[in-house]
């Protein structure tokens, strides 16, 4: 069963940023919003409501912690997922400690990325649906 879901990727590497994104769609019937700097990421997210926020790291223009701490201050709820490249592995506690929901390592795989998607879509739906009962779950 396909999730539908609106999902915001931010990457700066224009060439990945097509790629990635035409293999979500591919995935299962998401709406894709693509951009590729900070301005337009925050400016989106301020605009629309997105299930899922997946950044591409490494970002030239500022760090990934510093992104996810002003998305989720637009948006409590943003559930994200960061893509680390082979061997950038050693910031993962420090993005989860940021407020990131899944970090996945290139190469990606497809079952996982969907899988990881499809979860994280899941968990937004419940967030916007239960608020109140979701925040008072000890963690």
């Amino acid at each position: 069963m396909t999730i539908l879901g609106e999902i915001l990727l931010i990457c700066d590497d224009q060439q990945f940023l097509a790629q990635i994104k035409e293999r979500i769609m591919q995935l299962g019937d998401y709406s894709v919003t693509a951009v590729s700097d900070l301005q337009s990421a925050l400016g989106s997210l301020r605009q629309n409501i997105y299930d899922l926020i997946i950044i591409k790291q490494p970002l030239a223009e500022v760090r990934t912690n510093y992104l996810i701490a002003e998305l989720r201050g637009i948006d409590p709820d943003s559930v994200i997922v960061v893509l680390l490249e082979a061997g950038d592995q050693g910031g993962i506690r420090e993005l989860m400690n940021s407020g990131a929901y899944e970090a996945l390592v290139s190469p990606l795989n497809t079952d996982n990325l969907k899988f990881t998607i499809d979860k994280g879509i899941k968990l937004h739906i419940l967030l916007k649906a239960f608020p109140a009962v979701v925040r008072k779950v000890p963690g």
